[in-house]
């Protein structure tokens, strides 16, 4: 990149040393990406010569291109998933949503996303517990019948899963949770009950 060379050359002929990516020819003719330090070696305040210290990055790089692949591989997942979705922080606060749960909760993901879980649970339904037990490494999911209140004050029933994130040292960096709609299912299991327990023709 010619460009990028003349702002580079630019740098170190004031006397300054340059980190920058840059792609190499070997002599196999193969491309590959290092990582140079790009030095002046001055004499009474003259550019005498330039010395370039470079490391092979290429495993850097092709983790890098794994990575990207794999977290827009995520995304789109989460994007278009057909279950509701959300992340929350380690205090139990939206910090994302799917349109999915949008959906669920009947609500826009700015009305969703910055509350806390309670504020979206159905008062009798409310655990406070579970953020404190994921973090201290007891629990790492747990799956729950819950009662979620919707923007317009109706009720709905989801089996919400839960799984705690965590870096390779095993701290908790945030809790991946989905919400299936149950709602169908217990008005039947309800209906049910009531007719065990009730006489049809009293």
């Amino acid at each position: 990149d010619p460009d990028h060379d003349e702002r580079v050359l630019a740098i170190v002929a004031s006397g300054k040393s340059v980190l920058s990516d840059y792609w190499i020819w070997t002599r196999e003719g193969e491309r590959r990406p290092v990582l140079a330090t790009i030095t002046p070696i001055l004499g009474d305040g003259t550019l005498l010569a330039i010395a370039v210290v470079a490391i092979d990055i290429t495993e850097r790089k092709q983790n890098e291109c794994a990575r990207g692949a794999a977290e827009e591989k995520f995304r789109l997942g989460f994007e278009r998933g057909a279950v509701a979705t959300a992340m929350l922080d380690l205090d139990g606060r939206v910090t994302s949503v799917n349109p999915a749960c949008c959906e669920f909760l009947g609500r826009t993901e700015d009305d969703i996303v910055g509350r806390l879980t309670e504020e979206l649970t159905h008062p009798e339904d409310v655990f406070t517990t579970i953020p404190d037990r994921m973090r201290s490494g007891e629990l790492d999911r747990i799956s729950a019948e819950r009662r979620f209140i919707r923007g317009d004050g109706e009720v709905v029933w989801g089996l919400l899963n839960l799984g705690a994130v965590r870096d390779a040292d095993g701290q908790l960096q945030y809790v991946y949770a989905q919400a299936q709609d149950i709602s169908e299912r217990k008005r039947a299991e309800d209906a049910l009950v009531h007719m065990a327990l009730h006489d049809p023709l009293t």
